[in-house]
């Protein structure tokens, strides 16, 4: 099981990134349903988009384990930056 969350979007013109944080769970073995589940990894994303016509279409996808020196702060600080 996963969910994405903290979503920065930015769109200009036909092109568009978004980052966020992804974080993935496993079930432990034998654990009864909904319950019993543990943080597999936590990752920081970006994607970048581009639209043709009416629709968007994912251009590149990164993602980086949290904790390592590049895990999103840097280029979160960018943008807020402005």
């Amino acid at each position: 099981m996963h969910t994405s969350v903290d979503f920065f979007i930015r769109v200009k013109g036909n092109k568009a990134w978004a980052e966020g944080y992804s974080v993935v769970f496993t079930k432990e073995p034998g654990s009864p349903d909904m319950q019993g589940y543990k943080v597999f990894s936590i990752g920081f994303n970006h994607w970048q988009f581009e639209k043709k016509g009416e629709r968007w279409f994912l251009k590149h996808r990164l993602r980086r384990p949290m904790g390592g020196t590049e895990w999103g702060g840097k280029v979160m600080k960018e943008y807020l930056k402005g």
